[in-house]
């Protein structure tokens, strides 16, 4: 996946799905919507590459496409996804 600058600290990880990536500093970032479970070698690879850590993430809602890395990023970093409260029934 191609990281690319949209403006500031915001970032986006181009591939098959849109990863949004929020850069906190040099060594940290946020991740919104991680994507189904193909994307976890890509967007590791990735944010190795530049030397980033998830601290966060949050899924804007719960269908496979934007919170099935949700689990590797906890398997990984020990980071829990962030979602809306609505849409527990739907992960439970």
């Amino acid at each position: 996946m191609k990281l690319t600058n949209v403006k500031g600290k915001t970032w986006v990880l181009d591939g098959p799905q849109l990863v949004g990536v929020y850069q906190l500093d040099d060594a940290r970032c946020l991740l919104l919507d991680p994507g189904s479970w193909k994307l976890i070698a890509p967007i590791e690879t990735a944010l190795k590459e530049v030397g980033w850590t998830p601290v966060g993430v949050a899924c804007t809602h719960m269908h496979y496409d934007h919170c099935f890395g949700a689990a590797f990023m906890w398997e990984t970093f020990h980071v829990g996804p962030e979602f809306n409260r609505a849409d527990e029934p739907i992960y439970k």
